[in-house]
């Protein structure tokens, strides 16, 4: 199977409604409009019990360039947030922003355990969403974009204004309309094949928006919270360029981040307009699609970790458990989805040494860790702490020994000092793959981890962009 690759020119910002409108001006382009376009789409989600909604799209020029506008139709109507140059002295403007997703997201106590027929007035949670696509009809491929973006905006709201995840909500208009872009771009990209996505940093600026929540700044809290750790450039408007289902969309979604476009042959153009104008650019969001490669040139955002990304670190003292015990509890914790587990030796109170035990994890095998450490260890406590981490992109090269095959990690790392832009690649062979060779070569350890770096240093790789992804990609 062949994928394409596509590149996000988001030079004018990105909200979910451009992007849709974009990939449905692609499919245009590429020659596929009956087979990707507004009608199918809805004929793909007939069975998601959603309220009537529709799409308007039609052709819309800014400055001169044309792109497809698109407007979710629901029963709500469409909402209105204003940007504000001043929030003192000067009145909002009169102007619709990028998309309408601000007013959507709001917590809230009502019980949506009483049926099984919802009730959208309430909204859905995050939850109640991903129950809604994984019961759907849709392939898993468009339920695992999908979701992977709801639960980078779910966990950002979290964040944003202190409620646990399960208690965001995604009411009536912006709740419709953010199931609709999102759950349609993953869509279109499976139609159109592909498997591969890089974008350009988003721009990101300052001002004031009002929603929901009041007078917020921009980037808004949400926003801010999903760019952590991605690069940006800055923009001179007073207005929203990146809504937070935009940011979620570049952050679940590609494998890179470049100004750069792929020197490969471009095959069609799509370009998707937002709803304001802009005074030195126009407002519009350009994909570019490339010629088709090779299917194990996958996209690795839906495999890895993304290279930043938001954990929760578990800890709890502990002095009363065999250390052969805590060998079995670290074991334990990686199989229930542990990120990373170590034991550090500490003091506790009456001078007793004890371990303090660290577990990272994500936000979706967080309950299953908790559990995990107050069943399995002596522990009657635990607290947590949400964290940050940065992560290398990892894949693996098979290298073929006298003695056996073994794998070795590939990371790479762009460093930008003053003068020059640097890339710094790293080779480590597996440990476990040089346990086996060592037993099979009759040496040990140490001398069997020479003789493969000496391999290593003999295939001069080229440490192209190619190399990287012919490249097995991380399970």
């Amino acid at each position: 199977m062949v994928g394409r690759t596509l590149y996000i020119d988001c030079f004018s910002g990105i909200a979910g409604d451009m992007f849709l409108g974009a990939l449905f001006d692609l499919a245009e382009q590429l020659g596929f409009a009956e087979k990707v376009n507004p009608t199918r789409l809805k004929e793909s989600l007939r069975y998601c019990p959603l309220p009537s909604w529709s799409i308007e799209l039609k052709p819309c020029k800014k400055q001169g360039l044309e792109g497809k506008l698109l407007r979710v139709l629901t029963p709500w109507g469409e909402e209105r947030v204003e940007d504000i140059i001043d929030h003192v002295n000067q009145p909002a403007l009169d102007q619709y922003d990028q998309s309408h997703e601000h007013d959507h997201i709001h917590s809230h106590e009502y019980d949506h355990s009483h049926s099984h027929e919802h009730d959208y007035s309430h909204g859905l949670s995050f939850v109640e969403i991903k129950d809604l696509l994984t019961n759907s009809e849709l392939s898993e491929l468009t339920i695992n974009r999908a979701l992977r973006v709801f639960e980078i905006i779910a966990q950002a709201e979290s964040r944003a204004h202190g409620v646990p995840i399960e208690k965001v909500y995604f009411h009536e208009v912006g709740m419709l309309d953010s199931i609709i872009d999102v759950l349609g771009v993953s869509w279109c990209l499976e139609q159109l094949n592909i498997t591969r996505i890089i974008s350009a940093p988003p721009p990101i600026n300052r001002g004031w928006v009002r929603c929901a929540h009041g007078i917020l700044p921009l980037p808004t809290p949400a926003t801010a919270f999903i760019l952590e750790g991605i690069e940006t450039c800055t923009s001179p408007h007073q207005v929203e360029l990146i809504t937070p289902t935009g940011a979620a969309m570049i952050k679940a979604l590609s494998d890179e981040l470049t100004q750069s476009l792929p020197s490969d042959p471009v095959e069609a153009i799509g370009l998707g307009a937002g709803k304001r104008d802009l005074k030195d650019r126009p407002n519009l969001l350009r994909l570019f699609v490339y010629a088709a490669h090779q299917s194990n040139k996958v996209n690795e955002s839906s495999i890895v970790d993304s290279p930043s990304s938001s954990c929760w670190l578990y800890e709890s003292n502990i002095d009363d458990m065999r250390a052969e015990d805590l060998a079995v509890l670290s074991e334990l914790l990686f199989k229930v989805g542990a990120l990373d587990v170590w034991q550090t030796a500490i003091m506790m109170k009456k001078n007793r040494l004890a371990c303090l035990l660290s577990v990272l994890c994500n936000e979706t095998e967080a309950k299953d860790i908790e559990e995990a450490i107050l069943f399995h260890s002596t522990s009657i406590g635990c607290r947590r702490q949400r964290v940050e981490r940065k992560v290398l992109k990892r894949r693996f090269l098979h290298l073929d020994t006298q003695w056996g095959l073994c794998r070795i990690k590939v990371s790479r790392l762009q460093v930008n000092d003053q003068r020059v832009a640097k890339e710094i690649w790293r080779y480590k062979p597996e440990l476990e793959d040089l346990k086996i060779l060592a037993l099979q070569s009759g040496y040990n350890l140490e001398t069997i981890r020479a003789k493969v770096y000496i391999l290593l240093n003999e295939q001069s790789y080229s440490e192209t962009e190619d190399f990287w992804l012919n490249l097995q990609v991380e399970k």
